[in-house]
């Protein structure tokens, strides 16, 4: 991943680190030693931007490529929040958060049906009223919810006016003191 940083461009070094960190291929540390044996004139200075933004909790590319693209337009999302009720209770773990904003990033197989129908995976229909379900779960709790598709990333500009609109809604919500 490190050596990913010095050759490629940074979204490459990055997904590839969120990757290997989530399924404890590597720890932190272990990408910093490495980033420490590179001499500056090779480029760490590179290589530890990169290791700086990696994530383990990130769990695809599209949510890496989302992250990061929210970070460079100002915001700081959080990762894989867990969402609860007012009495404690598990709502929903969604992809990031930001400024109350729940982004989740779709791909297609998340509504595509698996190839043996036996094997107990639900019809895409099914999955379809599910999310919507979650959805509603979550907008109850006064999130707007924001979903980002694979060539949404390649205009970041789009996604981050979603944010910032759904971010009045969010402060629209806010209870004024009396």
């Amino acid at each position: 991943m490190v050596r990913t940083a010095l050759t490629m461009v940074q979204d490459c070094a990055v997904v590839a680190g969120d990757a290997a960190l989530h399924r404890g291929l590597v720890t932190l540390a272990d990408l910093m030693t490495e980033v420490a044996a590179i001499s500056p004139h090779q480029g760490r200075g590179r290589a530890m931007e990169a290791v700086l933004l990696m994530d383990s909790r990130s769990e695809s590319v599209g949510e890496s490529r989302t992250r990061l693209a929210l970070r460079r337009l100002g915001f700081q999302p959080d990762s894989q929040v867990v969402l609860r009720d007012s009495d404690g209770r598990f709502v929903a773990r969604v992809d990031l958060v930001v400024d109350g904003v729940v982004l989740e990033f779709d791909g297609l197989v998340k509504y595509a049906r698996q190839r043996d129908a036996e094997d107990g995976a639900p019809d895409p229909e099914e999955v379809v009223w599910l999310e919507k379900r979650r959805e509603d779960a979550i907008r109850r709790l006064g999130h707007p919810v924001e979903r980002v598709i694979w060539n949404e990333l390649e205009r970041p500009g789009l996604i981050g006016a979603r944010v910032r609109s759904a971010k009045v809604l969010v402060t629209a919500r806010v209870p004024r003191p009396a």
